[in-house]
Formats: structure tokens, C-alpha cells, sequence
């Protein structure tokens, strides 16, 4: 693919770079209370729904006019 015509769909450092997971495992950050990684499943509902603990800032965000 990294020879075909056009731009490169494919190229022989992408193909490298598959080969090794990209998976977390293990402590991420500890210093930043990241112990575990979390499954996309149980973060985006948080995300969509605006229920996270961010979306307070949401209210402030509306009356500082800036």
C-alpha cells in the first residue's frame, strides 16, 4: 500500500506500530488519581449525559459572559 499511487493508505511504520498493543495496563498515573484504565462503555455516558463532575462548571461558564 505505501507504494500504490495517491497518498499512502498504508505505510510499512504504520503497519510497525500495530504490531505492539496499545492497551494500558497497570498503574497509568498514580500522581493524578488514574490508578486503573476505564472500558469506553463506563466513561461515555458520562460525557454524553453531562452528568460528570465537570458539567457544574458548565453553570459558571453561562453567567461569566466572557
Amino acid at each position: 500500500m505505501e507504494m500504490a499511487p495517491g497518498v499512502p493508505v498504508l505505510s510499512r511504520d504504520n503497519l510497525d506500530s500495530m504490531k505492539t498493543p496499545s492497551i494500558a495496563s497497570g498503574p497509568l498515573a498514580p500522581e493524578l488519581g488514574i490508578d486503573k484504565p476505564a472500558s469506553v462503555e463506563a466513561i461515555a455516558p458520562l460525557y454524553l449525559t453531562g452528568d460528570s463532575s465537570r458539567s457544574r462548571f458548565n453553570a459558571f461558564r453561562a453567567t461569566a459572559h466572557r
